[in-house]
């Protein structure tokens, strides 16, 4: 038997179900069929059409202890023991979690609720957002980071030239972070505590190579309080880069840290409303993201930095570049790679989660 840990929503009976029921979240289609295909966890496990994704999922069947700790539509993570043996795929409840990784509490009953709507919900509502004791936001930027524009590369690429600066956004001229990622906020513009990832004390810096779509963030002005914002996947699932950032604070979470995430991209916002589309190569575009990777990693702007993890291939050419050239002083942190957590790979999560636990225990940092 193995030790596993899934994610998913809890619901009271209904429709083909007569009792309660927890559908497995996907991570991502490749992810499931990674859990599926190589390690053998679902091959024999029901499945049924999920409430708000419809793609047929796997489903738990909780007992009657484990069900009263979860209200109708709350988010779980459940700990089982598996057997993925020839005989068969045995299970065993071990523990349900809520989604902040407390042990969930038995709840009172309650009358049967509505359909779900897509709102996707935390198993238990944050307070009104403020930085955690001590955390540092970012620091005032330079001059050439807001006055940078991608359309005036003098080789006038197309991808260039259909691209902007999120300082170049009506409404966006002020914006004080240098990546979204820094700050998750609800619909109510309250910050989203369990995300913390925006502290420039960070011992830690996350480097992905995400690079926002200019109609994702243009189609949230006006209508979102914090457009240049991490997408909140527990509001908006299946928004671009949700997943992403899903599986990276899932991934994260546990190692005990200042944290900061960025994307070798900075606020360049690449064309069209494809978060997943390809990144050009442009000289003109990469030595301005070197320069503000540089001025991001120095001494003044991150004191406490001690390691810096490239996700992705993009993350980590450039952090090669920068040492090579001698643009950061690389002794004062080590370097990781790991994958693009925008997907897991041969293994799936077990294996995700073995490398990055492995990678925090190197670092010198704890994990629980």
């Amino acid at each position: 038997m193995r030790e596993i840990e899934v994610e998913g929503t809890f619901y009271e009976a209904r429709g083909w179900s007569k009792r309660p029921v927890i559908y497995v979240d996907p991570p991502d289609d490749a992810a499931l069929n990674d859990w599926r295909n190589e390690n053998k966890l679902y091959t024999r496990w029901l499945e049924q059409p999920h409430p708000r994704f419809g793609k047929k999922v796997p489903v738990l069947y909780p007992s009657p202890t484990f069900a009263s700790r979860f209200r109708d539509g709350g988010s779980a993570i459940v700990k089982l023991a598996v057997r993925t043996d020839s005989k068969g795929n045995g299970m065993k409840f071990l523990d349900a979690f809520s989604r902040s990784g407390k042990r969930a509490q038995p709840m009172q009953p309650t009358e049967p609720s509505v359909q779900p709507t897509a709102t996707v919900r935390r198993a238990a509502a944050p307070p009104v957002g403020r930085p955690a004791k001590g955390t540092r936001r970012t620091p005032p930027l330079p001059k050439f980071i807001r006055d940078f524009r991608p359309a005036d590369c003098p080789h006038k690429h197309p991808w260039c030239l259909a691209s902007t600066n999120i300082y170049e956004l009506p409404g966006l001229t002020n914006e004080s972070k240098l990546f979204g990622t820094e700050r998750m906020v609800d619909f109510a513009g309250n910050e989203v505590p369990e995300w913390a990832f925006g502290d420039w004390n960070c011992e830690m810096l996350l480097l992905m190579q995400d690079a926002a779509a200019v109609d994702g963030i243009a189609a949230r002005l006006g209508k979102h309080p914090d457009p240049f914002s991490a997408r909140n996947f527990w509001d908006e699932p299946s928004a671009g880069g949700a997943a992403t950032n899903r599986n990276l604070y899932n991934l994260a979470r546990n190692i005990q840290c200042r944290k900061l995430v960025g994307s070798a991209l900075i606020g360049i916002l690449k064309p069209g409303s494809n978060y997943s589309g390809p990144i050009r190569q442009c000289a003109y575009v990469r030595d301005h993201c070197l320069r503000t990777l540089a001025w991001t990693m120095d001494a003044k702007q991150t004191p406490s930095l001690k390691t810096v993890v490239c996700l992705g291939t993009k993350a980590s050419d450039f952090v090669a570049v920068l040492i090579n050239r001698g643009l950061v002083d690389s002794s004062r942190f080590r370097v990781a790679y790991l994958p693009h957590p925008s997907r897991y790979l041969r293994g799936g999560i077990p294996v995700a989660v073995a490398a990055w636990r492995r990678m925090a225990t190197e670092s010198g940092f704890v994990v629980h």
